[in-house]
């Protein structure tokens, strides 16, 4: 993600920026206003780390975001565990006569 882009998307990112570096205050989120350095210098003071790996710190995080982004927007419905029930369910069949169907609803 380059400068522009990143931030023009800070909005969206900066809750998951508090939530991946828990000891950023809302203060430094504001003061950070999208503007990539001021982020890793920030993350570079809070946790004592090097500017280097602060940088790869985001840079993975960018990637992350940006793919499940990208990913939840574009296969919605493509993916099984999001298709709904599945046309199986009806078919539930047991030797136990005691044994109901998981699938139907208590009518009592």
């Amino acid at each position: 993600m380059n400068k522009d882009q990143f931030q023009g998307a800070w909005k969206q990112l900066a809750g998951k920026v508090k939530e991946k570096w828990g000891k950023l205050t809302d203060d430094d989120i504001a003061r950070i206003n999208g503007k990539r350095e001021a982020l890793i210098g920030l993350i570079q003071q809070k946790y004592g780390i090097a500017k280097e790996r602060a940088e790869e710190e985001l840079t993975r995080f960018e990637e992350t975001v940006g793919s499940g982004a990208s990913r939840s927007s574009s296969s919605m419905g493509s993916n099984p565990s999001n298709a709904g029930p599945s046309s199986n369910q009806g078919n539930f069949r047991s030797n136990n006569p005691n044994q109901q169907n998981p699938n139907r609803r208590n009518e009592r």
